[in-house]
């Protein structure tokens, strides 16, 4: 079985290159893309070559093997239908995985998430929930206290968000 897949070939250079697709393994489910979401930060800077070749593309996720020495495959952010269904999935049903950008992909059924009713388009997003998540986590919010989030928006400058102290929403 053979999939479309883009390839990261040199400093603002991609192309579509056709790969071999395993039939998918017991628990694992063989899914089409129907969206798959472009990250404006670390895959922008993977297309412009701003990050070093040495670096693991995602130590965490199987898909993302590899250094971002070129040609690599990259993205992460794939919302499909299941062609092959396996575990709680079935034909047809919209789900979420960590992939790179690949118009059909065979991924662990444990490791894709159902979409449901939710649009295609937003479920791309998800990975943005899993950051923020990791950001809570690691800022350690304590009871009583009063947080402060910085972020840097799209139009390039800095925007800050205070909350009220508790009961005071």
């Amino acid at each position: 079985m053979k999939a479309r897949a883009v390839h990261f070939v040199a400093p603002r250079r991609i192309e579509l290159r056709e790969v071999d697709l395993p039939g998918p393994p017991e628990g694992s489910i063989l899914v089409a893309t129907e969206w798959s979401g472009i990250s404006s930060g670390t895959e922008l800077l993977a297309y412009r070559g701003e990050i070093d070749p040495g670096l693991p593309l995602d130590e965490t996720l199987g898909a993302l093997a590899g250094t971002f020495a070129y040609p690599f495959r990259y993205g992460y952010s794939a919302v499909g239908r299941v062609l092959q269904p396996a575990g709680p999935f079935q034909e047809g049903q919209r789900v979420f995985a960590f992939h790179p950008h690949q118009d059909r992909f065979v991924v662990d059924a444990r490791d894709a998430v159902a979409v449901g009713d939710l649009d295609p388009r937003a479920a791309t997003l998800y990975p943005m929930v899993e950051t923020a998540l990791q950001v809570c986590l690691d800022a350690a919010p304590r009871l009583g206290r009063r947080p402060s989030s910085w972020a840097l928006a799209r139009s390039g400058s800095w925007s800050r968000r205070s909350w009220p102290g508790p009961g005071r929403w």
